[in-house]
């Protein structure tokens, strides 16, 4: 699985519980299995770099599973 860079928006997912996501720019939903501290913040832009895991399943019917690599929070 190759690793890949987006932009997007942290949004909190009050379904099943609530859970936190990532809208990319481009519309796609990713759901972080490792979601860090310093994500956690709805409305908070961010460039991170992702891989996509397609080797594990969840629960939430939202987004596709990734694990985030890196990322970088975008001011303003």
């Amino acid at each position: 699985m190759k690793a890949f860079e987006i932009s997007g928006t942290i949004v909190y997912v009050p379904l099943e519980g609530g859970f936190w996501g990532i809208e990319a720019d481009n519309g796609a939903q990713w759901l972080p299995l490792d979601m860090p501290a310093g994500l956690k913040k709805a409305g908070l832009r961010a460039v991170l770099r992702l891989r996509e895991r397609d080797d594990v399943m969840t629960l939430h019917l939202w987004g596709s599973p990734v694990r985030i690599l890196s990322y970088q929070i975008v001011e303003g």
